[in-house]
């Protein structure tokens, strides 16, 4: 590159001597006198060639800067998908079909809310409560037989034995008022063992971050669709095969599974998807949207909840809305600037061409030379490097944006979760002033 910038100052140096002997007038010097204000390029100093030519080995060190034959790919994508215009008829049909992923998704992710709910309950007494018959729990019996917490109500985990000491409870009775079948209720998640249901729940998300992850970077490689499609499709199995685990570590597996597939494999290619279609003054629309469909599904887990008692039943009833999402296999498209950037130029020409006519255009893509144009990019994208989850700290810029929207993101988990985890604290500190 130095060898380079040095013989181009030699050369402009040449041309300027060989002017000056023949009388020419110097191609880099002033203006004539006689016509003054008019001023032609000086010629440039050694010092300006070498800051170009740094600036030029600069873009070099990042795989050269974008030349002529780039602009003009990047031209003939974004000139084949202005066509379509930023929300026509055909990107409405397909966000419809993106979104209902979110509203699965949201459905998903907090279905254990229900399907493992923890009713009210107390201490089992044995000789006033049996399999037939509950005793009232204000009976006086039950009051003497277990103490109260500050708040002048029966404590959930502790009783009196017969020396009328206070011991944790080993069986309980639950108020069935509002639900009388959950996974709690059948597992015991109370007391000691609550940290069982807040596990389940943990390994869900621990799912999601996988399916971020895995099947993000897959989507890139495989495709959009083939992701979508098949995320539907397991997320389908998986949320009506837990409803009938019958032992709780095989549970939890069947949960992890679930979440990779039920929570993050179709929602986040089908965002992708919506983003990569429409145009870019739709797209916040389109992203909140996605959003409210999010917000849309676990309503449906409180509707469905209040509806249906039996838990197993429930998780089915979860489970089956993934049925939503099985005929995209047949009438949703793959991205056509993803196929366009993997050089299958002529599906993503086919793809565009059919959207045009289903949004009432009359244009025809000249297809032959938009085919060439993907064809020369893929040839030359070959041995371009692939963008990585560790480029999003490189530059300073994107660093910090990063940064942001992570702590945004765990600001909204913490803040979430904190009712929880105070009604959970203060059940420690009743139990702590019982002892």
């Amino acid at each position: 590159m130095e060898i380079r910038c040095n013989a181009t100052f030699r050369s402009i140096a040449a041309t300027d001597r060989r002017s000056r002997r023949h009388g020419d007038g110097p191609p880099f010097a002033r203006s004539p006198a006689h016509a003054p204000g008019v001023r032609t390029p000086r010629a440039p100093s050694r010092q300006s060639i070498n800051g170009d030519c740094d600036r030029s080995q600069e873009f070099g060190n990042r795989n050269e800067a974008p030349t002529a034959v780039d602009m003009d790919k990047d031209h003939a994508l974004e000139e084949m998908m202005g066509k379509l215009g930023d929300f026509g008829r055909y990107q409405c049909f397909q966000f419809i079909l993106h979104i209902l992923a979110a509203m699965t998704a949201g459905m998903h992710m907090l279905s254990l809310v229900t399907v493992a709910a923890v009713p009210e309950h107390r201490c089992w007494i044995e000789g006033l409560d049996t399999n037939e018959s509950i005793a009232a729990w204000n009976s006086t019996e039950v009051l003497a037989a277990i103490p109260s917490t500050l708040d002048g109500r029966i404590h959930s985990c502790y009783m009196f034995n017969e020396f009328n000491e206070t011991v944790k409870c080993s069986k309980w009775v639950f108020d069935t008022q509002y639900r009388s079948s959950s996974r709690a209720i059948e597992w015991d998640f109370v007391c000691d063992k609550r940290w069982m249901g807040a596990v389940a729940q943990t390994v869900y998300m621990l799912g999601v971050f996988t399916g971020a992850v895995v099947l993000g970077g897959m989507a890139d490689k495989y495709g959009r669709k083939t992701i979508f499609c098949w995320s539907g499709v397991l997320q389908l199995i998986f949320g009506v095969v837990v409803a009938f685990i019958p032992e709780y570590w095989s549970f939890l597996v069947i949960r992890y599974l679930y979440a990779i597939f039920g929570s993050a494999g179709s929602y986040i290619t089908g965002f992708v998807l919506t983003m990569e279609i429409v145009g870019s003054s739709k797209r916040t629309a389109c992203g909140v949207a996605f959003q409210a469909a999010f917000a849309l599904g676990i309503m449906l887990v409180a509707g469905w909840g209040a509806l249906i008692d039996n838990r197993q039943i429930l998780q089915i009833v979860y489970g089956l809305h993934s049925l939503l999402l099985i005929p995209h296999i047949w009438i949703m498209d793959e991205s056509p600037r993803w196929l366009w950037a993997q050089g299958r130029a002529k599906e993503a020409v086919d793809i565009v061409q059919r959207a045009l006519k289903f949004n009432r255009s009359d244009e025809v893509l000249d297809k032959a030379q938009l085919v060439s144009k993907g064809k020369v990019e893929a040839s030359k994208d070959t041995d371009a490097p692939s963008a990585g989850t560790m480029d999003l700290f490189k530059t300073p810029n994107l660093r910090i944006k990063t940064i942001n929207v992570c702590f945004c993101w765990s600001q909204d988990t913490i803040y979430g979760t904190r009712d929880i985890d105070q009604r959970y604290l203060k059940r420690k500190v009743q139990a702590a002033n019982v002892n």
